[in-house]
């Protein structure tokens, strides 16, 4: 297929798809520092969360598969603990966004500057 049936092909379906979806202002943020698809940003992101628990005195395992119910399993003082990653930003006020949708006991919020642990992990812990 040359440049011009690809065009003509993508003008055929952009009405039956209506546009492209705007880009969140956390991948807009990571592709412009990074150049990096999603999936790359978010394994950043559980890499990040994963040295953090590790310098809190955490075990921790990360999952194979990326169709897994969690991303990583934590262990401390005998308990494991599930935990989902997401990443997400702060608006003008400071307020915390992030895809809410959880499936492990844990979400870690990957920030530019910070991991928010939601329940904190030493009140979950204990």
């Amino acid at each position: 297929m040359n440049k011009v049936e690809k065009a003509e092909l993508r003008a055929k379906c952009k009405p039956a798809f209506g546009p492209r979806h705007r880009r969140t202002h956390v991948t807009e943020w990571a592709r412009a520092g990074h150049g990096v698809c999603t999936a790359t940003i978010g394994a950043i992101g559980e890499l990040k969360v994963c040295v953090d628990l590790l310098k809190k005195g955490y075990a921790v395992f990360r999952s194979v598969s990326p169709a897994c119910f969690c991303d990583l399993v934590i262990a401390k003082d005998g308990r494991l603990t599930t935990v989902e990653v997401r990443t997400g930003k702060r608006n003008a006020r400071g307020e915390l966004s992030y895809p809410h949708e959880n499936r492990a006991e844990v979400m870690a919020i990957v920030l530019p500057d910070e991991i928010i642990y939601l329940p904190e992990l030493e009140r979950k812990q204990g």
